[in-house]
């Protein structure tokens, strides 16, 4: 059996795969819907796709139409910064 077929080895040395939603990061999107963290609303457009928003910034609503980047992905959430 080679070592890189043994179970202990697939177990310790795996490696994250990194899927198409983690090269949102960085990317550019705009605001469908105002986002407001106090009001749990939310939504940006980004590759003709549209996700639920959260701003990092805190309770600032940042309204339709304004490009932000996207900072980083918390479950089915972009958290998203207004680009000034």
């Amino acid at each position: 059996m080679n070592k890189d077929d043994s179970l202990l080895f697939k177990i310790f040395n795996f490696k994250k795969t990194c899927t198409n939603v983690d090269g949102l990061i960085g990317k550019t999107a705009l605001v469908t819907k105002d986002i407001d963290n106090i009001q749990s609303t939310g939504e940006v457009r980004i590759n003709y796709d549209y996700w639920g928003a959260i701003n990092y910034d805190g309770d600032k609503i940042i309204t339709k139409g304004t490009k932000v980047e996207i900072l980083n992905i918390k479950g089915v959430k972009l958290i998203v910064r207004e680009i000034k």
